[in-house]
């Protein structure tokens, strides 16, 4: 749609469309977080055992914590992605992300 008096105007829908490729692109850099190895790991260890770890398996001197894990279907997502993929793939799989985000808040504007 563009503006009735600007023969030279971009329409709407080209413009939200590079917005999104914009935010897909600005997903795309490298994995800084270090958090995401200790996710992998706990990842790891709940295909390994099959069951969600009540107490928390990666901390010492303090044996026995109680933990609850409300990251593990993230968790057993960046895993599989992980394994199939490697830090690549995640990297893609959060720009993915970001653009969708974009995508679904333009979609739901009034």
């Amino acid at each position: 749609m563009a503006r009735v008096n600007d023969q030279r105007a971009t329409p709407i829908p080209l413009l939200l469309a590079a917005l999104v490729a914009l935010a897909f692109v600005f997903g795309l850099f490298p994995v800084w977080d270090f958090d995401l190895w200790g996710h992998l790991a706990a990842a790891q260890r709940i295909v390994e055992t099959k069951s969600i770890a009540s107490v928390d398996p990666f901390l010492w001197g303090v044996e026995g914590r109680p933990w609850i894990n409300l990251y593990w279907g993230f968790q057993l997502i960046a895993l599989a992605l992980y394994t199939s993929g490697g830090t690549s793939l995640l990297v893609i799989a959060k720009a993915a992300c970001a653009a969708g985000a974009v995508a679904l808040s333009i979609a739901a504007r009034p």
